[in-house]
């Protein structure tokens, strides 16, 4: 009893402790071309230039997105949306959830 007791709580916290954000980037305008898809925080440097993306973040998750070209910020998204058509294209992102700091 104690073990299954132990498991449960462990399991509990893992998953609340887990993210479900969703970044998937394009290098094409309208969701085309090559993509990247990323679930986890972190610096995210990927081989071409992106042109759309979607960022799929449940209300109240507090993860953001930051957007950069180079060492550029171009953008910045904490509630969901989706963007066919860059006005800035970025070759990076730095996700992050609470007080993660998100420098490009």
């Amino acid at each position: 009893m104690q073990f299954t007791t132990t498991l449960v709580a462990a399991t509990l916290a893992l998953a609340s402790s887990a993210s479900a954000f969703r970044l998937t980037v394009w290098d094409y305008n309208g969701y085309s071309g090559a993509s990247r898809a990323y679930t986890t925080v972190g610096v995210k440097t990927f081989p071409f230039y992106a042109n759309s993306y979607k960022w799929e973040s449940p209300d109240g998750d507090g993860c953001c997105v930051k957007f950069c070209s180079g060492s550029r910020e171009v953008g910045y998204r904490c509630p969901a949306y989706n963007q066919p058509q860059s006005t800035s294209s970025f070759n990076k992102v730095v996700l992050g959830c609470g007080s993660d700091v998100l420098n490009c």
